[in-house]
């Protein structure tokens, strides 16, 4: 007989097919944020990337951070669509280092210009924000819709201790919690102390 075990998450089945195979079977870890990035391109896509005079949004996981000479190095950025590769120069790349995380979310806002060599287009990074950067300086609140239902069929004390729990994995930001309770055609908004503002 096998011991029991519970199921992997989806971030942990993509992590683990990253793992074995070097590549995501099942999906792509970008999915769970890309609705976030939305807002600053609409459909996000990176292979629609065009020439503008203006500075770019590139956004996806980082799936490379690859040294190319002693004064540059090259980013991989993944949205599922495309990869592609951001140079940053050294001094860049010291600056954001705390921001580079493998397989995770990131966005670079990029001066774009034309690869004659490739012929295509070259990405040239100039602000990087990891998924944190992106949520404090764009997200004041975050609200939560609560029904009677839902909250009755757990339990009161069950759902005030999975709240808090999820609540305390993220606390420490800047982001306000509003909870509406919805009971029948009445809603209940409830607004969360400060000092439960979460990243």
């Amino acid at each position: 007989n096998y011991a029991k075990a519970q199921p992997w998450t989806k971030s942990e089945t993509l992590e683990q097919e990253k793992t074995v195979l070097g590549f995501f079977v099942s999906g792509h870890p970008f999915k769970n944020f890309e609705k976030e990035f939305t807002w600053f391109r609409g459909d996000f896509d990176n292979s629609k990337l065009e020439l503008t005079q203006e500075q770019v949004p590139v956004a996806g996981v980082l799936v490379a951070a690859e040294k190319k000479s002693a004064n540059v190095v090259i980013l991989k950025i993944d949205d599922g669509k495309a990869v592609i590769p951001v140079t940053l120069f050294k001094d860049q790349f010291e600056e954001f280092r705390q921001k580079l995380r493998l397989d995770a979310p990131i966005l670079v806002w990029c001066d774009v210009s034309i690869d004659t060599y490739n012929n295509g287009i070259r990405c040239k990074g100039a602000q990087v924000m990891n998924l944190s950067d992106l949520r404090s300086t764009y997200i004041e609140t975050i609200t939560v819709d609560v029904s009677d239902k839902s909250y009755e069929s757990i339990g009161r004390e069950t759902f005030i201790t999975k709240l808090k729990e999820v609540v305390q994995m993220h606390q420490g930001g800047s982001i306000r919690i509003r909870m509406n309770y919805i009971n029948g055609q009445n809603v209940i908004p409830i607004e969360f102390d400060p000092t439960w503002s979460v990243t």
